[in-house]
């Protein structure tokens, strides 16, 4: 029984943590049937996947994240990797209308993929997007209205399927973005 009050009070403080991040802006977050994501969104696969650079993250122990114990019980969602990543380690593309900075982030056995963007900050002609490679799912546009500058110009991101994600950031040369 006990266990189950601490879930539901884990699950309570997440839906607090979500509802309160929702007061900036909703960040739209689609899930595409294959492919279909670049066809409705076609700035975004612009850059060929090989030409943007790909960090490799470290391997995760899978059998070990299943049978460890954290705070709340014996189920593990998942774990953090810090990472500092850099905007030299990416990727920027020109064309007539707009820069596009893409980099992406592999991790071989993971099944999901969400980041937590800290010290952030976005031109005002600027959107963020991430998506899986095969499209299936896009989250974006991200602007600076929804960048936290009350703490640490941060943004965390939904959950992503799959083991590699492309970050790509759109600058447009014109505000009437």
């Amino acid at each position: 029984m006990k266990k189950n009050s601490i879930i539901k009070l884990a699950l309570l403080l997440a839906l607090c943590v979500f509802s309160n991040a929702t007061i900036n802006a909703m960040v739209k977050s689609v899930i595409y049937t294959k492919g279909n994501g670049f066809a409705t969104n076609g700035y975004l696969a612009q850059i060929h996947f090989n030409q943007i650079p790909r960090i490799t993250l470290p391997e995760l122990n899978i059998d070990s994240l299943l049978h460890s114990e954290n705070e709340i019980g014996d189920f593990t969602f998942g774990t953090t990797l810090d990472v500092n990543i850099r905007m030299e380690q990416g990727i920027w593309f020109e064309s007539e209308e707009h820069n596009i900075f893409g980099i992406r982030i592999f991790c071989s056995n993971a099944y999901s993929l969400s980041f937590m963007l800290s010290d952030f900050r976005l031109s005002p002609n600027a959107k963020l997007y991430l998506f899986n490679i095969d499209g299936y799912m896009i989250t974006g546009p991200i602007t600076t209205e929804d960048i936290y500058t009350e703490i640490r110009n941060r943004f965390s991101t939904t959950v992503l399927v799959g083991n590699e994600i492309v970050i790509q950031i759109i600058e447009y040369y014109s505000k009437n973005v």
